[in-house]
């Protein structure tokens, strides 16, 4: 009995002082002024020259959709926090940059793939990849979360062309 009690007071004094979480993280006051958000940067990707061109293509591709999602789920999760508009605009602002930048650079090595000479099941890995890869990065977002479906569906594909390259 006495173990029954020093449990239920030691539990009502630490959930008595315990801060909750939605008052420490969702404060609607809580503004990031102070933090700078960097513009985004085009730095194209190097290709390797004793690489394929199958290679180079998923490198290439796979490179911009860590730099978009990353832009993409930090402008999501910062606005969910800090509810403060600008933020999440000009995480907008950047990933508009990176999956135009994306599209440009990852098409023209998507040409050279195809101008390449290897087998048509590797042709037509890499075209159901790139399919994928397009579908994903066009709908990445910082005005909602990411779509776990196109998610799963670029990283098969990715998978597969991987597969199909070896």
């Amino acid at each position: 009995m006495k173990k029954i009690i020093y449990i239920l007071l030691i539990t009502g004094f630490i959930s008595g002082c315990a801060q909750t979480y939605n008052d420490r993280h969702y404060n609607s006051n809580n503004k990031l002024s102070n933090v700078k958000i960097e513009k985004y940067e085009s730095k194209p990707f190097k290709k390797e020259p004793n690489k394929s061109a199958g290679w180079n293509f998923y490198q290439e591709a796979d490179d911009y959709i860590f730099k978009c999602e990353l832009i993409a789920d930090a402008g999501y999760r910062l606005y969910q926090i800090t509810q403060d508009s600008n933020v999440r605009d000009q995480y907008a602002n950047n990933l508009t940059e990176c999956t135009v930048d994306a599209m440009k650079h990852v098409l023209i090595t998507y040409q050279d793939f195809k101008g390449s000479k290897t087998t048509k099941k590797i042709k037509d890995s890499g075209e159901s990849f790139y399919k994928r890869w397009t579908s994903y990065i066009e709908s990445m977002s910082t005005y909602s979360p990411k779509d776990e479906d196109l998610e799963r569906d670029y990283k098969k594909a990715l998978t597969d062309f991987r597969i199909d390259l070896k």
